[in-house]
């Protein structure tokens, strides 16, 4: 599969690539070559990235300044023993790369740039429900739980700050708040039981669209 971020920009969740049942497959995003090898996880897998071009160089990193013409290790669960890595998305648009993962008692989601380590923010959930999330250019939007466990709040996280910031509480106890994967670009589009709910990055703002019909001109994009 080849993966062109010109071509995809402003598509995000039909290029999400989820690998969590691979077997020595590989990907190319944009001029990258990503291989994945062993991918059992939790137990095993690795990730290994170069240059489909062969006589080009691979930066690892601008500070460092090492170049290698051979693959370099991107990802392996052996890095990682104190944690149950569950799932690796890689984000063609974005070009992030996402961890979830077990530690203690919480789900970890993990958002980093794509051929790199640096993480871009750190996300914990309780175990009790599996994160629902979606990212965007700068800021990751995700689905927080009242202690009986209702999926009532949206929040979002900037990668440049550290707190978590409400966006909307559901306060109607018989209402549930669900993510409707869309086709937007910086813009995440959720459900209660009566109404839509569409957050933008860009303009930072979150709006209602009451009814199905302003909604299906969205899910349609």
């Amino acid at each position: 599969m080849i993966y062109n971020k010109k071509k995809f920009a402003s598509t995000i969740q039909s290029c999400l690539l989820d690998y969590k049942k691979v077997y020595n497959h590989k990907v190319q995003i944009n001029d990258y070559i990503y291989s994945f090898e062993n991918w059992k996880l939790p137990h095993s897998g690795s990730i290994s990235v170069q240059l489909n071009d062969a006589n080009k160089e691979l930066i690892i990193t601008e500070s460092e300044r090492i170049y290698l013409k051979k693959s370099k290790l991107l990802f392996d669960v052996r890095l990682y023993p104190n944690k149950q890595v569950l799932k690796v998305i890689l984000d063609p648009v974005h070009l992030f790369r996402t961890m979830i993962s077990i530690s203690g008692s919480n789900y970890i989601i993990e958002v980093m740039e794509l051929n790199s380590e640096k993480v871009m923010t750190t996300v914990l959930t309780s175990l009790d429900h599996f994160p629902v999330f979606e990212l965007h250019t700068d800021r990751i939007v995700f689905i927080g739980h009242t202690e009986d466990g209702r999926p009532n709040k949206i929040l979002e996280k900037n990668f440049e700050q550290l707190k978590e910031k409400v966006c909307y509480c559901e306060s109607r106890s018989t209402h549930q708040l669900k993510l409707i994967k869309t086709s937007l670009s910086n813009r995440s589009l959720f459900k209660n039981n009566v109404e839509y709910l569409l957050f933008s990055s860009e303009e930072k703002i979150l709006s209602k669209l009451f009814g199905p019909k302003k909604a299906s001109k969205l899910l349609m994009l």
